[in-house]
């Protein structure tokens, strides 16, 4: 899956380790940081939004999520998927 992404978005390896770092910290603590998603989408990946899509909820509805510790790493690894799935921007 992140491999898919870092290839899709032509990551140097630099960039695709910021990328498994920080996806790594947030399945280890089970949730999401705010610091986190913003480097995944410093990136180029629309983490925000997919995460909107998957919650159903606004990407402001999303940052006050990643406030109180309300997106959980099974959130980020359904958006994941679904940015990976055929027909996804990164298919």
């Amino acid at each position: 899956m992140l491999e898919r992404i870092g290839e899709v978005l032509g990551l140097s390896t630099l960039e695709f380790d910021e990328l498994y770092y920080a996806y790594r910290y947030i399945k280890a603590q089970g949730v999401a940081a705010e610091t986190d998603v913003v480097k995944i989408t410093g990136l180029g990946i629309p983490l925000y939004q997919a995460l909107a899509d998957v919650k159903a909820v606004s990407v402001e509805n999303i940052k006050e999520m990643l406030s109180s510790g309300s997106i959980t790493n099974e959130d980020v690894q359904t958006a994941f998927f679904k940015m990976t799935a055929e027909g996804e921007v990164f298919f």
